[in-house]
């Protein structure tokens, strides 16, 4: 993938030249201010816009989540604090 370097008086009219020779799609990897104004350095994008949104979603439940592990943590030291304070209040 090749970089190219974009120069214009501003921001809006850099981007709109990226947009214009490498598509909608173009990413924008840098930019900076010069001092004939802003220099873009762009890449043309791959991937459609709308790819995201077809990736596909993953079931979340307790497990995926850890949640079922902090419970059991959770309730196996409650029950050994429980143990411990009986067996210290019986001393």
């Amino acid at each position: 993938m090749r970089s190219k370097r974009y120069f214009a008086p501003d921001i809006r009219s850099a981007v709109l030249k990226v947009r214009q020779e490498l598509g909608s799609n173009a990413v924008i990897l840098a930019h900076q201010r010069i001092q004939s104004g802003i220099e873009v350095t762009a890449v043309e994008g791959k991937e459609s816009p709308n790819r995201i949104n077809e990736a596909p979603v993953r079931q979340v439940d307790d497990e995926t989540l850890g949640v079922k592990n902090v419970r059991d943590s959770y309730e196996n030291s409650y029950r050994n604090n429980i143990q411990y304070f009986n067996a210290v209040k019986t001393v």
